[in-house]
């Protein structure tokens, strides 16, 4: 199933918080996006797209770049590029600042899509649409939000389409310390993120440990 979906990365945003491009920010030594192109080739056969409107910046990475379509339109024009683009009738898109991604949960909720245009993570009121599936069926609606002038948000066309929604107790188990969604916004974020993955590294040191332990008993 997950030959026939194409992962999608939105790069190259504002990061007006972070104050500098957050694609290219640090973590343990390796820039964020390319932690996150690590955990999609890890999950999908297909290589990543990459969405940006400054392709000169990302050409040293090798992958197929595409800018926006309809410019000026956030995070949804950027999902509008990568499913005008994509072959693939299903599509993962993700943003350039998820460094923990979870091949396991993101596999879950490719088997969750079957019959959905749009399948993502909700807790509450809060969704996780830079985490998310999409269907090439999502562009006329996204196209219709878009030129209704206003519509920016990529919750205003989910009324749309069909959604499966991935609640909280359902990812719960794909969990270490973080939600596998985990994003970094600024200067903050980017010390948390450091503090996982110390406490990842630690967890499986120690559970390496114990494994060995096991096999010479």
């Amino acid at each position: 199933m997950l030959e026939q979906i194409t992962p999608i990365v939105l790069a190259g945003g504002r990061s007006s918080r972070m104050g500098r491009d957050k694609s290219f920010v640090s973590l343990a030594d390796q820039p964020l996006i390319e932690r996150v192109l690590d955990g999609l080739r890890q999950t999908f056969s297909r290589l990543p797209l990459l969405v940006t409107n400054r392709p000169d910046e990302y050409a040293h990475l090798g992958f197929t770049m595409v800018g926006d379509k309809v410019v000026g339109q956030g995070p949804l024009g950027g999902i509008h590029a990568g499913l005008c683009w994509t072959e693939t009738e299903l599509n993962f898109i993700v943003a350039c600042d998820m460094p923990f991604l979870q091949p396991a949960f993101i596999r879950y909720m490719a088997e969750q899509a079957v019959g959905y245009q749009v399948t993502m993570p909700k807790d509450g009121d809060a969704t996780e649409a830079l985490h998310a599936f999409y269907t090439k069926d999502c562009i006329t609606p996204i196209e219709a939000c878009l030129a209704a002038g206003g519509k920016r948000r990529i919750i205003d066309f989910l009324p749309q389409v069909k959604v499966r929604y991935i609640e909280k107790a359902e990812y719960e188990p794909y969990h270490w310390a973080q939600q596998p969604f985990f994003n970094v916004n600024n200067g903050e974020d980017l010390l948390a993120a450091q503090r996982l993955l110390l406490k990842r590294e630690k967890s499986w040191g120690e559970q390496k440990k114990q494994e060995e332990k096991e096999a010479s008993s």
